[in-house]
């Protein structure tokens, strides 16, 4: 497992996920035990709260527990309601946890990518814009908008849009991917996101936007806003750490 420190990724994330691939290929099984903070910080060359905020991460998503006095440990529970992270792919998270996943479209289009996004100048294009609900063990789990750059999208089929579109953009096409931007706030639900999440008004969701730009270009070719039911984010310490 390597941490890149130039990687726009915080380290907190960088760990945790490369811990929960470990799990998930099985080379760290139900029940065995997670190195010490300390073994961890020497190892990657990390802050005591960077490890500790990986640690809360796989807690959060039911992948390991602590156990006072003894260490933390790998398990397996499954807890809808800690499935999400921002920075990883909802797919990622419903295949982790072995929950069924389900996307319902709701619409596609052609159109400039600022009919939904602020962008700044030179950034604008046409696109693919795919709307859809993500379900996750039958739950109205999160509302997706996609823009994918009209060049790259052309071959882009109804099969591709009932998984991960960012899966398709990085395995079915030649881009090369850069770096991304991202940024995430939580807000009350707005009128759309209360329809198709059934949401009232006073309900709050965690609103992401995330561009990712082909390798050595200017501008995005790619764009998702990801409107996630905040109800389903696990605890408030996990959401001070997206703000």
């Amino acid at each position: 497992m390597m941490i890149n420190k130039e990687n726009p990724i915080p380290l907190y994330l960088q760990l945790a996920k490369g811990i929960e691939k470990e799990i998930l290929d099985g080379n760290l099984k139900d029940g065995d035990k997670l190195p010490s903070e300390q073994v961890l910080m020497k190892k990657y060359t990390l802050a005591r709260m960077t490890v500790r905020s990986a640690i809360m991460e796989l807690q959060n998503k039911g992948l390991v527990k602590k156990k006072q006095g003894f260490g933390t440990f790998v398990t397996r529970e499954q807890n809808l309601s800690n499935v999400f992270s921002p920075f990883i792919s909802l797919s990622f998270n419903a295949k982790s946890l072995g929950l069924s996943e389900e996307n319902k479209l709701i619409e596609e289009k052609i159109a400039l990518a600022s009919t939904l996004f602020e962008l700044q100048e030179g950034e604008d294009k046409l696109c693919k814009i795919v709307t859809r609900v993500r379900y996750l063990a039958s739950v109205r789990a999160a509302l997706e908008y996609d823009a994918i750059d009209l060049n790259i999208a052309k071959d882009l089929k109804k099969e591709d849009e009932k998984t991960s579109l960012t899966k398709y953009l990085l395995t079915k096409t030649n881009i090369k991917m850069g770096r991304f931007d991202q940024k995430v706030i939580i807000r009350k639900a707005n009128s759309e996101e209360q329809k198709y999440l059934k949401l009232t008004a006073e309900d709050e969701v965690l609103a992401m936007d995330r561009f990712l730009y082909e390798k050595d270009t200017p501008s995005p070719c790619f764009f998702v806003r990801f409107i996630i039911n905040a109800k389903l984010i696990a605890g408030e310490m996990e959401k001070k750490l997206f703000l």
